[in-house]
C-alpha cells in the first residue's frame, strides 16, 4: 500500500542559512527585505526541499517512525487567523460605542488604530500586568497629533487634527527601528476613524507621559490576556465567529484591506514593518 502524507506550507519549514540571505530577498530604495525561508516559486526550494524530506525518510525505515518523526518536527496545526474586514471593524466599534462604559474610548481607539496602522497586539498593549516598560510599550508621548499647520501641542485648543505620528518602540520584524513611525490619517469617517479616535481618547486620559498609552480607568496598562479577552466578548456581541479571529487580526485585515485598495507589496511590507 502506497501512502503520502501532506506537509503544510512545506517550504516555509526550512530555513535559509544566513550566510544566503544576501540571496534571498528583493533590493529595492537602498534596503534589501530578506526572506530568511525557502520560498515558493523559487527553483532552487524544490530541490532544498527534497534533499530535507530525503533525509527524514530514511532516518527510520519504519514508516510509523517516519511519521512521528513528521508530526513532531513541523508544526502540529496553523494557529494562522483571519483579517478583519473593513465591516467588521465597524461592528465591533459599533458594540463598543453602543456599550459605553468608563474605557469605551480607550477600546474604540485601540481598535480603529490596531487595524489602520497594522499594529501587532504587542506594539500596542504589555504582554502582563506589571511588565509594563516605557523604554519599549507605547505611552501617550508617543502618539504625536498633527493638522496642516503641523504638530499639535495644545490638546484643548481648537485645532483638529488631520493625522497621528505613532512612534512604534520595539517592533518583531524591524528590530533596528528602520522604519518605526506609523502614520495614519484621518479617513473622515465618523464610523472608523483612528485619528479621531484616539483625538476623544487623549483628551478623556489624565496626561502622563510615562503612562502606559493603553490602560484602563483604574490606571492598569491592558495586557493581551484582557485584549484578547475583551475581543472574544465583542465578536460574540455582533454574531462573528470568535474561533477564526484574534488580536492579530486587525493587523492581517489591514493588510488585506491595503492591498484590495491596490496598494503594491513593497508599501504594504514598508507601512507594516515588515523588513
Amino acid at each position: 500500500m502506497l501512502a503520502t502524507r501532506d506537509i503544510k506550507s512545506a517550504y516555509r519549514n526550512v530555513q535559509v542559512h544566513p550566510a544566503d540571505w544576501h540571496l534571498c530577498g528583493p533590493q529595492w530604495d537602498r534596503q534589501l527585505f530578506i526572506d530568511t525561508h525557502l520560498c515558493f516559486g523559487c527553483r532552487s526550494s524544490v530541490d532544498r526541499f527534497l534533499t530535507v524530506s530525503d533525509v527524514l525518510v530514511h532516518l527510520e525505515e519504519d514508516v510509523k517512525s517516519v511519521v512521528k518523526v513528521l508530526v513532531e518536527a513541523f508544526p502540529k496545526g496553523s494557529r494562522q487567523k483571519e483579517g478583519f474586514t473593513v465591516g467588521m471593524v465597524r461592528r465591533l466599534v459599533s458594540a463598543v460605542r453602543a456599550r459605553g462604559g468608563a474605557d469605551a474610548l480607550m477600546w474604540e481607539a485601540l481598535i480603529a488604530t490596531s487595524w489602520l496602522g497594522l499594529f501587532r497586539p504587542g506594539e500596542c498593549v504589555v504582554a502582563t500586568q506589571g511588565g509594563f516598560d516605557a523604554a519599549s510599550n507605547p505611552t501617550m508621548a508617543n502618539v504625536e497629533f498633527h493638522d496642516d499647520a503641523g504638530r499639535i501641542w495644545d490638546f484643548d485648543g481648537g485645532s483638529v487634527p488631520t493625522f497621528i505620528r505613532f512612534v512604534v518602540k520595539k517592533s518583531k520584524t524591524d528590530q533596528d527601528r528602520v522604519m518605526r513611525d506609523v502614520h495614519i490619517g484621518t479617513t473622515g469617517d465618523a464610523s472608523l476613524c483612528a485619528v479621531s479616535a484616539m483625538w476623544n481618547y487623549a483628551h478623556a486620559l489624565p496626561r502622563d507621559d510615562a503612562a502606559p498609552l493603553f490602560r484602563f480607568a483604574s490606571g492598569q496598562a491592558v495586557t493581551y490576556q484582557s485584549w484578547y479577552v475583551q475581543l472574544m466578548l465583542l465578536l460574540d456581541a455582533v454574531g462573528i465567529e470568535r474561533c477564526r479571529f484574534g488580536a492579530h487580526s486587525f493587523r492581517i485585515g489591514g493588510a488585506q484591506a491595503l492591498a484590495a485598495a491596490g496598494r503594491s507589496i513593497t508599501y504594504i511590507m514598508a507601512y507594516g514593518r515588515w523588513t
